[in-house]
């Protein structure tokens, strides 16, 4: 089985277990997912507003979240993940 590489950089992805970053930004990445959705939808027209804010807000969440990982001094980030940009 071939490993799987980071672009450009070349670092190995682990398939053995899911990461810290992965399991809490999946699910905030599946929400903002069904907001964006849900705008789209004429069965939530009179709500369109209400999820745009929310699609917004947790788009912010996870700029902040990806930034972070950059930071010299943060206890979970790596700059190889930040690097990576996936």
């Amino acid at each position: 089985m071939a490993k799987k590489l980071v672009p450009v950089i070349g670092h190995n992805i682990c398939e053995r277990q899911i990461g810290l970053i992965p399991k809490v930004l999946e699910p905030i990445i599946w929400r903002r997912g069904e907001y964006k959705k849900r705008m789209k939808d004429d069965r939530y027209r009179g709500y369109h507003d209400t999820y745009k804010d929310k699609s917004r807000a947790l788009k912010w969440l996870l700029v902040t979240c990806f930034g972070y990982t950059g930071y010299r001094n943060a206890k979970f980030g790596k700059i190889e993940c930040h690097l990576s940009d996936m």
